[in-house]
């Protein structure tokens, strides 16, 4: 009895280690009419009272959110939903990072983004993570006039990191950097 236990627990253990360990893919909104798309903020410069949703940002956000939502229903016919998953003050190290290529006042929008493609890569991420700063936005051509920056667009393959410049008074515009 002890030979067939320890041949049965080997075996096991022998099964268990030689199995390739792999993350598993999971496709969202297969055949469903309505489509959901999970959008997270992080707030650069923000306090911790700001990353909820009845704080002035979180209602701000909330009306970007809806403009955004509009716009895409309406360019693309379709019955979508963006849902917020969370607003979270940007964690400490990943803002120092941020900080190295901000200067005067200014983000340099391409890099940053790069870097949170890479950055969030691994762990649970929503399909949009828009990074929202205080910061003007510029690339390799200079200021950018826009309000937000986004150099990835396809939402079936990864997470689509943005940058969105935080402005009360033009929630219809920032909701279109969105998407």
């Amino acid at each position: 009895m002890r030979i067939m236990v320890g041949a049965l627990a080997f075996a096991s253990f022998i099964f268990w280690f030689s199995a390739e360990a792999r993350l598993t893919k999971v496709f969202k909104n297969k055949k469903s009419a309505k489509k959901n798309i999970t959008i997270g903020f992080l707030l650069d410069g923000f306090t911790h009272y700001n990353a909820r949703p009845d704080s002035k940002i979180g209602k701000w956000l909330t009306k970007v959110n809806n403009k955004a939502e509009a716009l895409l229903k309406k360019d693309l016919g379709m019955d979508i939903t963006l849902e917020i998953s969370s607003f979270k003050v940007l964690h400490h190290k990943l803002d120092r990072v941020i900080k190295t290529w901000t200067t005067d006042g200014q983000m340099h929008a391409d890099t940053v983004v790069g870097y949170m493609k890479t950055y969030f890569t691994e762990g649970y991420n929503p399909d949009i993570l828009c990074l929202v700063t205080r910061y003007k936005l510029y690339g390799d051509n200079g200021l950018n006039d826009e309000p937000g920056y986004s150099k990835h667009k396809d939402l079936c393959k990864d997470m689509v990191p943005t940058i969105m410049q935080y402005n009360l008074r033009d929630t219809k515009k920032s909701g279109k950097s969105i998407i």
